[in-house]
C-alpha cells in the first residue's frame, strides 16, 4: 500500500466536510481507485466525481494515471460563476 495526499475543491469540499485527506491506494493504484474510494465512502458525491478534473503534482491528469507513495491528487469539480 501506498500513502497519497487528495485535496478537494469547491463542491466537492463542501459535501465531504474536509479540504484534505489522507488515503491508501495498492501500490499499482491509479487516480481512479481514489476517486472508486471517495465514491464508497461518501456516496453522495457521485455525480460530482464524474464530471470532475483530477490533477497529481499539480499536473493534470487521466483517470488511469498511476501513484507513487507521497503523490498530492487534486480533485477540481466544474465551477460555474461570473
Amino acid at each position: 500500500m501506498i500513502q497519497v495526499k487528495v485535496r478537494l475543491f469547491a463542491a466537492l469540499r463542501d459535501q465531504v466536510g474536509t479540504s484534505e485527506l489522507e488515503l491508501e491506494v495498492e501500490r499499482n493504484g491509479s487516480c481512479s481507485e481514489i476517486l472508486a474510494t471517495l465514491e464508497k465512502e461518501y456516496e453522495h458525491v457521485g455525480p460530482i466525481l464524474q464530471r470532475s478534473l483530477v490533477a497529481v503534482n499539480g499536473f493534470y491528469a487521466g483517470r488511469n494515471t498511476g501513484l507513487s507513495s507521497g503523490d498530492e491528487v487534486a480533485i477540481l469539480p466544474p465551477v460555474s460563476g461570473g
